[in-house]
């Protein structure tokens, strides 16, 4: 598994070794909580349900073309987004680590998927 955890921290940005060509976008329970607040201040739970509504907002209001071409695969502990376009991957991981860092910009997110 190619892998790269620094440049897109929080999340993991990885190609799969069983399958070359598909990429994967992660974010753990550990790294889902730090920001729990913003997703409370909205009545969300903190969960891989709640991250997958943000990044499907983050797609739709900065790369409405990536709608479709990344598929998520969230559960309660765990986000997960992939597809076997890299550059569409990492794009979107590039996108969530900045709304992610920038906390305004994240209470936006979250406050607009909670209406």
């Amino acid at each position: 598994m190619t892998e790269s955890r620094d440049r897109y921290a929080p999340f993991v940005l990885f190609e799969h070794d069983h399958d070359p060509g598909k990429y994967c976008l992660m974010l753990t329970d550990g790294n889902m909580l730090s920001h729990a607040e913003a997703f409370q201040r909205n009545d969300r739970e903190p969960n891989g349900y709640a991250w997958a509504d943000v990044a499907l907002g983050v797609i739709r209001a900065h790369a409405p073309s990536l709608e479709g071409r990344l598929e998520m695969d969230p559960e309660a502990g765990t986000f997960v987004a992939y597809g076997r376009d890299h550059t569409s991957v990492a794009f979107q991981t590039a996108q969530a680590r900045r709304v992610v860092a920038d906390d305004i910009a994240f209470l936006d997110e979250v406050g607009a998927i909670a209406r």
